[in-house]
């Protein structure tokens, strides 16, 4: 018996050592100046997801080609609008179109929509255009990004001064006819046009949604659409640029938020009592006086001028142009 004790007496006195050097030694008390240290560390957060590739053609979709798949006509489609081969490509077209741009397509100051975006509004755009008593037009003052008319003789004295997929894709389509491709510029809707076309006088749009006047706002300010067109006003304005605009200032805004910013000013200058001039010192980004005589020969911007003309004294309403967009009270 004594001699099985002494045995296990020293097993556990040999296992002693081993067993407190497996044991963790309790760190060392911190300083003061290691805890401020460790409270003061920031965790830095996950990288963000890689943005999402923009769409691009395949070898199959270069530029100039349709972007269109599937027969033609659909069940609600006239025949009439649907490309038919040529023997050859025209010389002399007349064409409308409706441009799509987004971020990144040419100019530089294109719609705050992405590529694949823009290419799937294109493809419902024009299957509407094929529809059977649809106005192209229309369509085209909807949704078109193209800051002109929108429509262009294409002969060998003016080809040249047109992206080359458009060209391409303009001489492929007889008259009436409607597809949509891709340039540099945007995606392109296109309707050949009867060569004596002459497009109907474009209504102004109204940048501002809803009725006039609100609650608080003053019906004497609010544009009317039976007002005759005036042959000469004078007018003041108030400029919201965005970036990429051609506004004399440097602005760090996006087009939408300037949207979002014309219209809150519009509402403001609509109000009952409210200083239009007090207005265009807070939010103006003309560096000029921002006062201005318009009649329908003078060289301002032809969508200021349509408003301006159309506006009667005290009226209040906005547009855009190339500029930016414009709050247009008519002084007289």
């Amino acid at each position: 018996m004594h001699h099985k004790l002494s045995i296990t007496l020293a097993i556990v006195l040999l296992a002693a050592p081993l067993l407190s050097a497996c044991e963790e030694d309790p760190p060392p008390p911190m300083t003061p100046l290691q805890r401020l240290r460790r409270s003061r560390t920031v965790v830095a957060p996950p990288p963000p997801p890689p943005p999402a590739p923009a769409h691009k053609p395949s070898k199959s979709e270069p530029d100039g080609d349709s972007i269109l798949r599937g027969p033609c006509p659909l069940a609600d489609e006239d025949r009439a609008r649907c490309p038919v081969r040529l023997a050859k490509p025209a010389t002399d077209v007349l064409v409308a179109h409706v441009l799509l741009g987004w971020r990144g397509s040419l100019p530089t100051n294109g719609p705050d929509r992405d590529e694949s975006a823009s290419r799937v509004l294109a493809i419902e755009i024009a299957h509407k255009a094929r529809q059977r008593g649809r106005s192209f037009m229309q369509l085209a003052w909807q949704h078109s990004d193209d800051e002109g008319a929108g429509i262009y003789r294409i002969d060998k004295n003016t080809r040249h001064r047109y992206v080359g997929p458009f060209v391409k894709a303009a001489r492929k389509l007889g008259v009436g006819q409607v597809d949509a491709i891709r340039s540099p510029f945007g995606y392109h809707v296109i309707r050949r046009m009867e060569p004596d076309f002459r497009p109907p006088k474009r209504p102004l749009r109204s940048l501002v949604p809803g009725p006039c006047p609100l609650p608080d706002e003053d019906q004497a300010r609010c544009p009317r659409n039976d007002a005759q067109t005036a042959s000469k006003s004078v007018v003041e304005h108030i400029l919201i640029g965005y970036k990429g605009s051609l506004s004399r200032r440097h602005v760090a805004r996006h087009r939408k938020q300037a949207r979002q910013l014309a219209v809150e000013v519009t509402h403001k200058a609509r109000r009952r009592g409210a200083n239009f001039a007090a207005l265009r010192v807070r939010f103006s980004d003309d560096p000029g006086s921002g006062r201005y005589e318009v009649s329908a020969d003078s060289m301002h911007d032809k969508r200021f001028s349509q408003l301006a003309l159309r506006l009667g004294p005290g009226q209040v309403d906005a547009v855009q142009t190339s500029f930016g967009f414009h709050i247009v009270k008519r002084v007289r």
